[in-house]
């Protein structure tokens, strides 16, 4: 699920839930959004496990095609 709320720049972050946690490597997060595995890395954004949320930069958000 996305979750967009007003408008944003594309250096502010938006919450995106996950479905799973699949793997975190030296520099990122692999994480299954819509069916989907992507790579997240922790100097752009902040995980939280218990909600199975994670928030990105807009424009990569954009970048990954998960936001119109």
């Amino acid at each position: 699920m996305r979750t967009v709320i007003g408008r944003y720049d594309n250096d502010e972050k938006i919450k995106l839930e996950y479905e799973a946690l699949i793997r975190k490597t030296d520099a990122a997060w692999l994480v299954q959004i819509d069916g989907e595995k992507h790579f997240f890395p922790f100097s752009e954004c902040s995980i939280y496990e218990n909600a199975k949320a994670i928030f990105v930069p807009m424009w990569l958000a954009k970048k990954k095609g998960l936001v119109p």
